[in-house]
């Protein structure tokens, strides 16, 4: 007869622990997507873009700090996720610091790129009917 606590109840705790594992990183994947949003909430509070973006940057960072503090590494999807976010204010930041003093000259290479880009998409249009010729 099978005891208490044997192997058939180890498979069921087995499989409880990773149902478990399971929750647990739903948890937290709610928590982090509540976090940004409360970030996000508290930023939009403040005056200007880049006061924003330096109170997100600052946030994201600390978050990333004490993840690795606590010993999460580059494989944990968590940190993945705030080292995103960071990346895309890091971005904004510097785009609206360029911004400032560069806005023309910005502009300009955006529509020249914009205007390359349709000259390019006209030529690849037209090469077939070249080549038909």
């Amino acid at each position: 007869a099978a005891q208490p606590g044997g192997a058939p109840g180890a498979a069921q705790d087995e499989g409880g622990v990773q149902n478990g594992d399971a929750m647990l990183s739903s948890d937290i994947a709610v928590l982090r997507r509540e976090m940004t949003s409360l970030l996000q909430r508290l930023a939009d509070c403040l005056p200007s873009n880049r006061e924003r973006c330096v109170f997100l940057i600052n946030n994201f960072d600390t978050c990333l700090t004490l993840f690795g503090n606590r010993g999460l590494g580059l494989g944990n999807a968590e940190v993945a996720a705030f080292e995103g976010q960071l990346k895309a204010q890091r971005d904004r930041f510097v785009e609206e610091e360029l911004m400032e003093d560069f806005g023309r000259l910005i502009a300009f290479v955006q529509q020249s790129e914009r205007a390359a880009g349709e000259g390019a998409a006209a030529a690849a249009a037209a090469a077939p009917h070249l080549e038909e010729s």
